[in-house]
C-alpha cells in the first residue's frame, strides 16, 4: 500500500518506430463531391417523403371536429 498510484506505469522508453503512423490522404474535389452526392440525395428524398406524409395526414385531419 506504500506504492504510488502510478506504479503500474511502465518506465521503459517509448520506441516511436513501433507506434502506428496515421496519415490523412487528401481527397480531390471530384472524389469528395462524388462521395457526398449519394448521402445528400438520400437526405432530400427522406425530407420530401416526410413532408408528403405530413401533408396527407393534414388532408385527412378533421378540422371542425364534427361527427
Amino acid at each position: 500500500m506504500g506504492r504510488s498510484s502510478a506504479y503500474y506505469m511502465s518506465t521503459k522508453p517509448l520506441d516511436t518506430a513501433l507506434m502506428p503512423q496515421f496519415r490523412q490522404t487528401p481527397l480531390s474535389l471530384a472524389n469528395s463531391v462524388a462521395a457526398g452526392v449519394v448521402p445528400i440525395v438520400i437526405l432530400v428524398l427522406e425530407v420530401a417523403a416526410a413532408f408528403f406524409f405530413a401533408f396527407i395526414a393534414f388532408l385527412r385531419m378533421e378540422l371542425a371536429g364534427g361527427s
